[in-house]
């Protein structure tokens, strides 16, 4: 055959593209499609499963009523080719699929992940999970169901009150906001918008007998743990920051400590000068890499061990609490007392909670606390 041959098989176009070489050619949702086979008996065979697939296809579409035709019509049309219609279906429901059914406690496991992908301190993640946890055992339901009275009865079963109360709401508010942005429920419960009114709550510290105590006990049963308290009870830092801290940042020469923005609460650096109390307690029991405690759990675990010989109770944040206590009392200068805390709340705020809760003679005891394992006191005052 000398002259290239054209034929139509099924209604489909097949044409010699060579000698011995066959092209099937049609066209299908304005799109050219072509396979080549090297013999026109498979050619014709592909070219009746064509037809066969198109009719199919037809018999489907005529299916839709006339005004589903003319929407996939429109559809099409706002896709412009950046699409199919079938994506964008699937994107769609994607995005607005049915989440009254999630439970509570999916939600605080979501929400839980998204905190850690943000970089949330291991405090504070650790505050939020012991509140929400309490919160999803409390209502086995979806989320979409929980009631704001529910809510409020809920906290008034627990006996929660006062800034207790606040900092659950808090809590929750920031829960139920993501899980409105993530569409697993409408709105913020209305008891949760409103910030409660208390009074102010004076810090609860610990008196110089008993920081002296704790501290003799530590030398005796815990002194590894020495430098993470004094960070805390002469230097005022948070626990979290106390257990981040590294040798590396506590220069003696020159008697500061450098806070970094990893391990602050406030994610801001800030240098802290070394009382002498401070200093010789840090000097006394100096090691290498942290400063004894890596954390809460580690501390928890320290002060069972220790509580029969101590007397007294743990005090939350009670270290830093007394420190600023102390402080003021003895300086009467909110200014330097909240930089060396690195208060978020402003001097302002210090001066209105810690003011007047201990005498300057009381503060000029407790910073007189000194470590019985004096030795390398003595022989590092020099740096001083």
């Amino acid at each position: 055959m000398s002259k290239k041959e054209k034929i139509e098989h099924a209604g489909i176009a097949i044409r010699e593209v060579r000698a011995g070489y066959w092209l099937v050619d049609y066209r299908r949702d304005g799109l050219n499609e072509r396979r080549c086979f090297d013999d026109l008996a498979d050619a014709k065979l592909y070219a009746e499963m064509v037809r066969r697939k198109i009719q199919n296809e037809g018999v489907a579409a005529f299916e839709l009523s006339p005004t589903q035709r003319l929407d996939a019509a429109r559809a099409l049309k706002v896709l412009a080719g950046r699409s199919s219609l079938v994506d964008a279906a699937r994107a769609w429901v994607k995005s607005n699929a049915d989440l009254s059914g999630v439970p509570v406690a999916d939600v605080v496991e979501k929400f839980m992940i998204e905190k850690e992908r943000e970089g949330c301190r291991a405090s504070t993640l650790g505050e939020r999970r012991y509140k929400l946890n309490r919160f999803k055992d409390a209502f086995e339901c979806p989320l979409r169901t929980v009631k704001s009275e529910a809510i409020a009865a809920w906290m008034d079963d627990l006996g929660l009150t006062g800034s207790t109360r606040d900092g659950y709401r808090r809590c929750l508010r920031a829960f139920f906001s993501f899980a409105v942005d993530e569409g697993f429920c409408e709105a913020i419960p209305k008891s949760l918008l409103k910030k409660i009114r208390t009074d102010d709550v004076l810090p609860d510290f610990f008196t110089v007998d008993q920081v002296r105590t704790l501290f003799s006990v530590l030398e005796e049963k815990e002194p590894s743990a020495i430098p993470y308290l004094a960070a805390q009870f002469f230097g005022g830092l948070r626990p979290g920051e106390a257990a981040g801290l590294k040798w590396d940042q506590v220069d003696l020469a020159e008697k500061i400590i450098r806070v970094l923005p990893e391990t602050s609460k406030v994610r801001g650096a800030r240098v802290i000068e070394m009382n002498d109390a401070l200093f010789d307690w840090l000097v006394a029991y100096r090691g290498a890499g942290g400063m004894g405690i890596a954390g809460k759990h580690e501390f928890n675990r320290m002060m069972k061990r220790i509580k029969p010989d101590l007397g007294f109770s743990w005090k939350q944040d009670g270290g830093r609490k007394t420190f600023a206590t102390m402080h003021m009392a003895l300086h009467g200068d909110q200014q330097r007392t909240a930089s060396i805390l690195g208060h978020v709340g402003g001097a302002d705020v210090l001066y209105r909670h810690y003011r007047g809760l201990a005498t300057k003679k009381q503060a000029q005891s407790y910073f007189k606390i000194r470590p019985k394992q004096e030795s390398n006191v003595i022989e590092l005052r020099g740096l001083a």
